[in-house]
């Protein structure tokens, strides 16, 4: 009876999914799947009684699967879906089982990620690459500043002086206007509550990117890794 149900679930699990070319482990308790494992075109899953998974799509939606089942999913390839799902399967494999529930923004809505500073932010301690949207605000923000701090931000156009504002545990501030933002530049910031000066990479996401799955993948390779693992939280919360 159970194959009965099985089968039926398939028929309208590669019907939603028609215009993909496979799935991403996210969540498993199976232990022949891991987290990150790709569900390939064809490939037969079996789950036995009692065991689950959660997967997500190219496109970004979200699946699961309950055992008993078993099935092959035949989904139809579109372009491009197997370089997304490499990269995202990639960031999964890499990151740990927490990081997609510490990654949710308390106090904000799953829907409002795009004003998310903590995914489309620049912290301010801790260099390395930060990837931002030319259409999205851009923010600067500091979860241990004190309200009123002052920072220094200085890249290729001069230094400006800014003023963190928040409140509690979030503190930020825009990026200002007068800075400008170049792609793939330099920047540094000092606060006067820190003792050394932190230097940061920016990178434009390029303005052809409008899948949301597409911009964690590119983010991912450009070693966006944190603001990657957030937005696909995001993604994940919002299912």
């Amino acid at each position: 009876m159970w194959r009965l149900a099985s089968s039926l679930a398939l028929l309208l699990f590669s019907q939603i999914l028609c215009a993909e070319s496979g799935l991403v482990v996210i969540s498993s308790n199976y232990s022949k799947m891991d987290r990150g494992d790709l569900v390939k075109l064809g490939q037969i899953i079996k789950l036995p009684a009692n065991k689950s998974l959660r997967l997500i799509s190219a496109s970004g939606n979200v699946f699961e699967l309950r055992g008993p089942y078993e099935g092959k999913i035949d989904l139809n390839t579109t372009p491009g879906n197997d370089s997304i799902l490499k990269s995202v399967s990639m960031l999964v494999k890499s990151s740990n089982a927490t990081d997609y529930s510490i990654a949710t923004f308390r106090g904000g809505s799953a829907a409002s990620y795009e004003q998310r500073y903590d995914i489309w932010g620049i912290h301010i301690s801790k260099p390395g690459n930060y990837c931002v949207r030319s259409d999205l605000p851009v923010y600067l923000w500091w979860p241990r500043a004190r309200p009123g701090e002052q920072v220094t931000i200085t890249g290729p156009a001069g230094s400006k002086s800014i003023v963190v504002k928040g409140s509690n545990r979030k503190k930020y501030a825009l990026w200002p206007d007068e800075i400008g933002i170049n792609d793939r530049s330099i920047y540094s910031v000092k606060s006067d509550q820190m003792e050394d000066t932190a230097e940061f990479k920016v990178l434009l996401l390029p303005a052809g990117l409008t899948q949301d799955m597409e911009v964690v993948a590119w983010m991912s390779d450009h070693q966006c890794r944190n603001q990657a693992v957030r937005l696909l939280s995001a993604i994940l919360a919002r299912n």
